[in-house]
């Protein structure tokens, strides 16, 4: 918790694909078993090594917005011939993390006739076949790279539908409030002092955390 307190402030909301990494890993973890492509994914996300260490996109919100993301899903997975292997097509709204190692992302997966079949949480291997709709420099230049994405290429690891919304559920109870407090106390001024303290007052995780923990409960009145 120190760590991430002390990265944040100068990592350049760096601190934001980590926590996309973080529940990306959470995917691949419920899976790897099955899974040799998500086997091999969470080992490297989870990497404590900077050389084999991924970094890992969510993709999504479309167009039209919304939190329910699977309600609002428009983009369609096509079988191909070999097992497990989809091409996609469609849009993608506000994707940061686009140079990420891997990505998760929704799509509908459409038999040949054209008749919806099931939800795809479709892991990407290889990211850098999207092509930008459009590009924030603002944000870019703070190395989150966001853009809308047109998507048309192939992934080779499936899970359902539930599958994403579980690893949601985990991010959204046990790491979002965690990652989100720590990063509102970084950009407050009023908090500097808490860095200070850490490195030379052995300022305690436990009174962090309920730094943190106070700073949530005035955001939500």
């Amino acid at each position: 918790m120190a760590k991430l307190l002390l990265f944040s402030s100068a990592s350049g909301l760096y601190s934001c694909p980590l926590a996309m990494t973080d529940g990306a890993a959470k995917i691949a973890e419920m899976h790897q078993e099955d899974n040799l492509h998500l086997k091999k994914a969470f080992t490297h996300l989870t990497s404590r090594n900077p050389i084999e260490f991924w970094t890992s996109g969510q993709w999504m919100t479309e167009r039209q917005g919304g939190s329910d993301v699977a309600a609002s899903t428009e983009t369609i997975a096509k079988k191909e011939d070999e097992e497990d292997f989809y091409r996609l097509f469609g849009n993608k709204w506000f994707t940061s993390a686009t140079d990420a190692n891997i990505a998760f992302t929704l799509a509908h997966i459409v038999g040949k006739d054209g008749q919806l079949l099931q939800t795809l949480n479709a892991a990407v291997s290889n990211p850098h076949f999207l092509v930008p709709g459009a590009r924030d420099f603002a944000f870019s230049i703070a190395r989150i790279y966001i853009c809308a994405l047109l998507i048309n290429h192939a992934s080779s690891s499936e899970a359902t539908e539930s599958d994403i919304m579980t690893a949601f559920y985990w991010s959204r109870v046990n790491l979002t409030p965690f990652v989100d407090g720590i990063n509102r106390c970084t950009y407050d001024q009023k908090y500097c002092k808490a860095e200070y303290d850490i490195v030379f007052n052995n300022l305690t995780p436990k009174t962090m955390e309920m730094m943190a923990k106070v700073e949530k409960k005035k955001n939500c009145k």
